[in-house]
């Protein structure tokens, strides 16, 4: 037996009722969001702080960093990408920073001297990641392992989940074409921050 024409009727109705209901909680869900993104970027103070800076080659056994410049010889170059959590901004040595504490973990692991090079910069989007590649293959060679640490400030901006993945995804694939094995680290624990608002900080 077929439905009514009242019956049909009713039924696209409700239809069109729950999609405008939740176009209409999206739209709201992204407002709320966004004007959230707005205030955290008025709470938290711009960064003029220099994150210490411990670039060089770094040897088994511990002991301090020596100063790179041609000629110092390495095993192994292991570059940083990425935003402040990349370099290290908020440590109070240099022997707090990532790419320090990874460069002398794989010194004592694999017994090789291993050069650290920073080019990731406080503040960094994933839109100024590609920047950062690009002044790579300007300075020299790629490097033979990076490590990339991004996604930090994209959370504050209208950069998109998806278009920011995209652009992640194409700086892996240009130095994964160069050679170098690549290491990806993105969003850190917004849990910690409170003066990112909730729900923001939870999404």
């Amino acid at each position: 037996m077929g439905t009514s024409a009242p019956r049909r009727a009713a039924v696209a109705l409700a239809a069109a009722a729950t999609l405008a209901s939740t176009g209409s909680a999206y739209v709201g869900a992204r407002n709320l969001l966004t004007g959230q993104a707005e205030q955290a970027r008025r709470v938290i103070p711009k960064s003029w702080d220099v994150p210490p800076r411990a670039d060089g080659v770094y040897s088994p056994g511990g002991g301090p960093v020596e100063r790179w410049h041609r000629g110092v010889p390495f095993d192994l170059h292991l570059m940083i990408f990425g935003d402040s959590t990349a370099t290290g901004y908020g440590c109070e040595s240099a022997d707090e920073v990532p790419g320090v504490l990874l460069a002398r973990g794989l010194a004592e692991a694999s017994g090789r001297r291993i050069r650290l090079s920073t080019k990731a910069i406080v503040g960094a989007t994933s839109k100024g990641l590609s920047g950062q590649i690009d002044a790579m293959f300007v300075a020299g060679p790629p490097p033979d392992a990076a490590v990339i640490m991004i996604g930090a400030n994209d959370i504050t901006q209208p950069n998109g989940i998806g278009p920011s993945a995209r652009r992640l995804g194409r700086g892996v694939q240009r130095l994964r074409a160069s050679g170098a094995v690549v290491a990806v680290g993105t969003c850190p624990d917004f849990g910690v921050i409170t003066a990112i608002p909730q729900p923001l900080r939870w999404v």
